[in-house]
């Protein structure tokens, strides 16, 4: 069921913002988002504690406690923003 969910989820951003994500945020996130040597930035339960503004924050600034790095540098402004709605796709709707 998971598997088929997030199919569903993904086409709702289209492939070109997933393309975004797995190009800038795929290495360490994983392609899909559900995480590799980082954690899982698709589940419902993080993104419901999280705004939109700390999602576009994080890409932009990165984490560098965590060992996220920064990609203002890397993105622009756009496609900041359809990742951080991609991502948002994922939130519970409960």
């Amino acid at each position: 069921a998971r598997g088929g969910q997030l199919k569903e989820m993904i086409s709702v951003g289209g492939p070109e913002i997933q393309g975004a994500f797995a190009d800038m945020c795929g290495q360490c996130h994983g392609n899909d988002g559900l995480g590799a040597s980082a954690g899982s930035v698709v589940d419902p339960a993080y993104l419901e504690l999280v705004s939109a503004q700390y999602l576009r924050t994080v890409i932009l600034c990165g984490r560098p406690e965590l060992g996220m790095p920064a990609m203002g540098s890397k993105i622009d402004d756009r496609t900041a923003d359809d990742i951080v709605a991609w991502l948002q796709t994922f939130r519970s709707t409960q």
